[in-house]
């Protein structure tokens, strides 16, 4: 049998700390005689919890684990992370400003009186006779030769030709606007709304009466029919640009833009009125017939989605004329299309924060943990969001919420975990143990991460009063991430600092004593088996010849630093007893061992060592410090000028870029 160096003198109370190593004799347990080491009641709820997660880790980190899963369940089945994708440009109106109050009267009023005048006698009215805003679909011609009329042989033609391709798709009898008689009775479909119809219209051999119905052969003499549009622009006006000159004597007149419309019919079967579930009826005529427009002119224009972009990314020219088509149900598809893309991004973003943070801290054990965090805390939010602030809008733009926590959480994990390797270096009474190390490290990184944390969802919080919806909503949800992320990693790290130090770090010696792996980890984290014995590993300062109580629990010539103080030669004693406390023992060092524990700069990382010594030396002179009092407080003073200046944007947002085909 080895050997064992005797046990250094008992080491005097520590005070500032976790614990207190009280060895008194007057203070032994009176069943054993043993010690009662760390028994001391510890000093607010942190040092409290940090015990809890010491003794118990797996107890708190899974009751903590359940508590974020049984939220996330409940956000999931309540379906309150539903995003209101199709109030389009509405949500954006600031509502009590007075121009919004007038008009909303006015809308209101006027959907009144169409309700009134489509419900008279019987309650419902005429069924699809009135136009579907979201369901019409229309086109956008365009002359890309400057000095050339979009009112061309060429660009007919192929007016001509999408006219062919939509009229026949099927089901466009069971969506189009219908026109009713005087008694009230359906004489079909509204003849849609196209210059193709005047251009090619169908003459009778016999009679030679013309019929506009766009089936005939294209006119000889185009200009005379832009004359009769330019005749009688109450009419045909649609047709037209803003720019169009009648007074024009070239051969042919100049048009640069021209439209066209197939109008849907509201209100559909079920339905009231035609502002009646709006989005509803603008699905139902989505599926039953745009969904197969649309693919048929991707088909026609070869349009294709690019890596992670829609099929609408790209203007589609032919003729010498830009194409554009749009119906606000496919722009609203579209929208979801390109959320989902975006997501993709945050996706790719969150891969990018794992590695670097598994880069940075060398575990992916720690990096997986603060990634579950940062995500967690979303589903936690949204809870606390919904439920506790009975905020019931989510839009789109909340989505960058996701983006904004990765960066604050990425930050937090390197906070807490830069200070648990920190710790290490701190005088033993910090360094003797993973609940000291663990205690240090919650209560050093916590403070830190509570002030950056606050005055972060502060700055949210005060975004949170903006009088437009989804700028107020995104601060608020931002604010409520924010903190629930600082809370995440107050209460999840303390016990995934003990599974680092106990299990991943020690797993390997623990392996080498010859010990079953699952054996390990259950009682590494739990700290309990049936008819187990209680497993101890002791530290004591030695030459760094590792000794054990016995042959078979010898870990040959290997020394750990696991549970050890930093800088310390340590032995690893592993001892097996029935009776053995539920905590490790704590160090007991001499005086002259204490001194040597002390911080060893020459062991900090470059980056630490920097901060602590020159750049804490720099900014503590006093003329260095007031030279940044004073160059901050210009940039405050430069920052409230420059913010006072903003002015509201002169013209209309645009939500898609210039490349887009519905922008």
């Amino acid at each position: 049998m080895a050997d064992v160096p005797p046990s250094p003198p008992r080491a005097a109370k520590a005070t500032g700390t976790a614990w207190r190593d009280e060895t008194d004799p007057e203070k032994e347990n009176a069943s054993g005689g043993r010690p009662n080491v760390g028994r001391e009641r510890e000093r607010g709820f942190l040092a409290r919890y940090c015990r809890w997660s010491h003794d118990r880790p797996c107890l708190v980190f899974t009751t903590v684990f359940l508590t974020v899963i049984l939220m996330f369940a409940a956000v999931a089945l309540g379906k309150l992370a539903s995003f209101n994708t199709d109030a389009g440009d509405k949500e954006w109106i600031i509502l009590n400003d007075p121009v919004t109050e007038t008009a909303d009267a006015a809308e209101t009023a006027l959907g009144l009186a169409a309700r009134t005048a489509d419900a008279a006698g019987s309650g419902v009215g005429l069924l699809r006779a009135k136009q579907s805003e979201g369901g019409s679909l229309l086109f956008h011609f365009e002359s890309s030769v400057v000095g050339r009329s979009v009112f061309n042989e060429q660009t007919l033609l192929l007016m001509k030709e999408i006219d062919t391709i939509v009229m026949s798709v099927p089901g466009y009898t069971e969506v189009c606007q219908l026109a009713y008689d005087d008694n009230d009775v359906s004489t079909g479909c509204v003849p849609r709304v196209s210059p193709v119809l005047y251009f090619f219209p169908t003459i009778d051999a016999v009679t030679g009466n013309v019929t506009n119905d766009g089936n005939g052969e294209m006119v000889t003499d185009i200009d005379a029919v832009v004359r009769s549009f330019s005749a009688n622009k109450r009419a045909f006006g649609y047709f037209l640009d803003s720019e169009f000159d009648d007074s024009s004597d070239g051969v042919n007149l100049f048009n640069k833009v021209t439209r066209v419309k197939y109008p849907m019919g509201a209100p559909r079967a079920g339905f009231v009125a035609a502002d009646d579930e709006e989005n509803k009826q603008r699905s139902e005529i989505g599926e039953l017939w745009l969904d197969f427009v649309e693919q048929a002119l991707f088909k026609r224009f070869a349009m294709k989605a690019e890596f992670l972009s829609t099929p609408y990314m790209g203007l589609v020219n032919e003729q010498n004329t830009d194409v554009r088509f749009y119906a606000g149900y496919l722009r609203s598809k579209d929208s979801q299309r390109i959320i989902g893309l975006d997501l993709s991004w945050a996706g790719a973003s969150v891969l990018a924060v794992w590695a670097y943070m598994a880069f940075h801290t060398g575990s992916m054990f720690v990096a997986s943990l603060g990634m579950f965090e940062i995500l967690a805390s979303f589903p936690v939010s949204i809870f606390l969001y919904r439920i506790l602030l009975r905020v019931a809008y989510l839009g789109n733009i909340q989505i960058l919420s996701i983006f904004v926590v990765l960066g604050v959480g990425a930050d937090d994990v390197f906070v807490f975990f830069d200070a648990f390797k920190q710790s290490a270096y701190e005088p033993i009474e910090v360094s003797g143990t993973t609940l000291g190390r663990v205690t240090y490290t919650a209560r050093r990184a916590s403070g830190a991460i509570f002030v950056t944390s606050l005055t972060t969802a502060i700055a949210f919080a005060a975004t949170a009063m903006s009088k437009v919806m989804p700028i107020a909503a995104f601060g608020a949800l931002s604010a409520t991430m924010i903190i629930v992320l600082f809370g995440l990693n107050v209460l999840f790290f303390p016990p995934a600092l003990v599974f680092y130090e106990r299990w991943v770090r020690t797993a390997e010696l623990r392996k080498a004593n010859g010990e079953n792996r699952a054996w390990v980890f259950m009682t590494l984290c739990c700290g309990c088996g049936a008819g187990s014995k209680k497993q101890k590993i002791s530290y004591g300062v030695s030459s760094g010849v590792v000794t054990s109580a016995s042959d078979n629990d010898k870990v040959n010539g290997k020394a750990t630093d696991a549970d050890a103080p930093h800088g310390v030669q340590t032995f690893v004693q592993v001892q097996l007893n029935d009776d053995e406390a539920d905590e490790p023992s704590i160090p007991r060092l001499s005086r002259q061992s204490k001194m040597e524990s002390q911080m060893d700069p020459a062991k900090l990382r470059p980056i630490e060592w920097f901060y602590r010594n020159p750049f804490f030396r720099v900014v503590c002179h006093p003329v260095v410090k007031w030279f940044l009092v004073v160059v901050f407080t210009v940039l405050l003073v430069t920052g409230f000028y420059m913010a006072s200046q903003l002015e509201t944007p002169a013209e209309q947002e645009a939500w898609y870029p210039p490349q887009h085909l519905m922008q």
